[in-house]
């Protein structure tokens, strides 16, 4: 959640808006009566304005930036059981840009995440990767392993997941491939409050801390274990009346910035 991740096209993180069903899904849903993230302003200048549709469902994303920055949009396509099923980046004159894709499996658990973007310097799509995701008897993310396109059998890298008491991620490590075998190369550890997550079960973000656990993120230790560099983020929050956070702050340890949130809260 800190300032790495806001407004990367690849990452699609911050399209943070709650999944709305109440089925027994891949990831813990908040109820019908949620609140719906509709604006989200980060350090002051870059906002996102979100658009739903009469089931509540993420349809469309805006960006934008300060005048140095283009513009851009995210629109989102859902199957007949209303898991997102695509995800499309694309900029202000309407050109694609890069996208996502996701399936499930016969338990309605989010499986595969696809991408694919533009190459240089045909400016063709390409397809990127494959995330698989697998899951524990409590249909809680265990481990997210990254495959090239050509090669469904050995993952270039993977990430494992361990959960505290209170459902939130405590710890994620990721791995990567090597002649030798896999490298256990970063580790993040997390504390939580015990507020409402607007992340929560939001599939279009893709896999993590942020999506799959239930309360916010009040510190991230991330470990280098390569270099034996660490760093160390904390989150400071104000809740609106129905416990999700309004105002983010977000100390990095070198700056901190703030993330303001709106919301449409249906009783």
């Amino acid at each position: 959640m800190h300032k790495l991740f806001s407004l990367t096209a690849g990452m699609g993180l911050l399209c943070l808006a709650v999944s709305c069903n109440t089925d027994d899904a891949a990831e813990p849903q908040q109820p019908k009566n949620a609140c719906l993230v509709t604006k989200m302003t980060v350090a002051g200048t870059d906002v996102i304005t979100y658009q739903y549709d009469s089931q509540k469902r993420l349809q469309k994303a805006d960006y934008s930036g300060d005048a140095t920055e283009d513009n851009y949009f995210k629109e989102y396509a859902y199957n007949a059981a209303g898991r997102v099923i695509k995800e499309t980046f694309k900029s202000d004159d309407g050109g694609d840009l890069s996208y996502f894709t996701f399936e499930y499996d016969g338990n309605n658990l989010l499986s595969k995440i696809a991408f694919y973007s533009r190459n240089a310097p045909t400016n063709a799509i390409v397809h990127q990767y494959n995330k698989v995701i697998d899951y524990n008897v409590s249909k809680q993310v265990v481990k997210v392993s990254t495959y090239a396109p050509d090669n469904s059998t050995t993952p270039y890298r993977y990430d494992t997941y361990t959960y505290d008491a209170n459902q939130n991620v405590s710890k994620i490590q990721e791995y990567t491939q090597h002649s030798t075998g896999a490298v256990n190369d970063v580790s993040s550890e997390y504390t939580y409050d015990s507020k409402k997550n607007p992340n929560l079960g939001a599939t279009f973000l893709g896999v993590g801390a942020e999506t799959h656990s239930r309360n916010n993120i009040l510190s991230e230790k991330v470990t280098y274990y390569l270099s034996g560099l660490t760093k160390n983020y904390t989150h400071t929050y104000l809740y609106n009346e129905k416990e999700f956070p309004v105002k983010e702050t977000v100390n990095t340890g070198s700056e901190s910035y703030q993330v303001d949130r709106e919301y449409s809260c249906s009783e």
